[in-house]
């Protein structure tokens, strides 16, 4: 799906690569998170031996609040900025922050750089709301859903210097 077919895109100078990806396989796997569903929609450009992308990627992610660990759904929307140069190693392209494109072969594939733009764009703390009150370190309930009876104003004693020196003693 995002394999570019290189003799077609010379002879056509541009191609539009569009299409919902299939999220579910080993290369998507994300830490504690599922991307529900991923769509593309790319622009592919042929500039003099060099191949520029640019487009947008979306989708949803589904993922745990990281206060109640309540499911959370979560809106992905990047947009895309790629260039592919020939005749340069590993090295040198990520020093001019651009892809290597293969000097063998009839086809690039964007999946790898689509990926690390979209693993990118995942947000590293997700809250299921800005109020989420989270979980009781006691008793572990949802205090979003019920209150407890632990009492959360004992203070551990190996704060109490602390304590002391911010109350003015």
């Amino acid at each position: 799906m995002l394999v570019v077919d290189l003799d077609r895109l010379e002879r056509e100078r541009r191609l539009a690569v569009e299409g919902e990806i299939d999220a579910s396989g080993p290369d998507w796997a994300l830490d504690g998170s599922s991307l529900v569903r991923l769509a593309v929609r790319l622009d592919v450009q042929l500039a003099g031996s060099d191949v520029v992308v640019l487009g947008e990627v979306s989708g949803e992610l589904r993922t745990e609040c990281r206060r109640c660990l309540a499911d959370v759904g979560v809106e992905i929307r990047e947009s895309l900025a790629l260039a592919y140069q020939a005749g340069i190693d590993e090295a040198e392209a990520e020093r001019r922050e651009v892809y290597v494109l293969p000097d063998r072969g009839w086809e690039l594939d964007l999946g790898p750089a689509v990926r690390e733009h979209v693993i990118l764009a995942v947000p590293r703390f997700v809250l299921c709301s800005d109020a989420c009150q989270g979980l009781c370190p006691r008793c572990g309930a949802n205090r979003n859903e019920e209150s407890c009876g632990c009492g959360s104003r004992e203070v551990d004693e190996r704060w109490g210097p602390l304590l002391r020196v911010l109350a003015g003693e």
